[in-house]
């Protein structure tokens, strides 16, 4: 989210390796404000398919190719994959892995399922190694951030679901769950790799503080958006949901501490004001475009 001028003058592709039809998708990431907005008909026409979409190898080359570039300034592409997306079935590959999958709880063709998306994380592990090999030796530094936006949806034909089979959740009806259970069913694992050296850390990260700690970690000028994070809402709020608020310290509650309900108001208000209003919040703080 930009208001007003990227950081350091940044070039920002944004790269969808599906189609722009669902959730009004061209208008709503040009409104973003990135530079150029690229879907599946952007690629190569013999661009690799897995599981019904365009692979993360294809992808992964997609990437280096945007950034073999030649760039007058830095550039920051966000990147959405779609090979592992759900649907899941024994016929989504058309093979199974080699993970040797067991589960007393499914049967062959629920595990068939598991065993699905089991090997499209093996195509992202490759995928992700394609550009990792070919960033390593980068005369640029790079900063690669590879994260998942949700838990795949892994539901069973009669309404049960993996997780409840397997133990990770106590059934399907969310209503019923307690927040530290929708907490973790929320969260995901993430990765920050870099070409040049840099301290390794393992930390719960925010999804929204995210892009701030990725600027800051590149020393880059904050926009009025991120450096209101960073004064405001950065060490207090992790997750926001429905029936869910988390701070970092560890606290989960269904409902929002009062202590922090003038925050959540206001971080509610700026949002709405930076992707649907006219920038008000930050008139007196924001740069002029040359």
């Amino acid at each position: 989210m930009w208001d007003g001028l990227p950081p350091q003058g940044l070039e920002l592709p944004f790269l969808h390796s599906y189609n722009s039809r669902l959730y009004n998708r061209a208008v709503i990431y040009d409104a973003f404000g990135f530079g150029r907005v690229l879907f599946d008909d952007a690629f190569p026409e013999d661009a690799e398919k897995r599981g019904g979409y365009i692979s993360d190898i294809a992808l992964s080359e997609m990437l280096l190719s945007l950034l073999r570039e030649e760039h007058d300034a830095p550039q920051m592409i966000f990147t959405v994959s779609m090979e592992n997306h759900q649907p899941y079935s024994a016929a989504k590959f058309g093979e199974n892995c080699a993970s040797g999958l067991r589960a007393d709880a499914l049967e062959e063709d629920e595990l068939a399922l598991l065993d699905a998306y089991v090997s499209g994380l093996e195509d992202a592990d490759r995928g992700l190694k394609v550009l990792t090999d070919a960033l390593r030796d980068s005369e640029q530094p790079v900063m690669l951030v590879f994260w998942g936006d949700h838990r795949p949806n892994l539901g069973l034909a009669d309404g049960r679901n993996v997780y409840e089979e397997l133990g990770q959740c106590s059934g399907t009806d969310t209503e019923a769950w307690a927040p530290e259970e929708l907490a973790e069913m929320l969260t995901t694992d993430w990765l920050l790799w870099t070409n040049y050296p840099l301290e390794a850390e393992d930390r719960t990260e925010s999804s929204t503080m995210l892009g701030l700690h990725v600027l800051q970690t590149l020393g880059f000028e904050l926009t009025d958006y991120y450096r209101w994070l960073q004064l405001v809402a950065d060490g207090r709020y992790l997750m926001y949901r429905p029936r869910l608020y988390a701070d970092p310290k560890g606290l989960r509650t269904r409902e929002i501490p009062e202590v922090y309900e003038k925050l959540m108001k206001s971080y509610a208000a700026v949002v709405y004001d930076v992707v649907y209003g006219d920038l008000s919040l930050f008139q007196p703080c924001r740069r002029e475009t040359p």
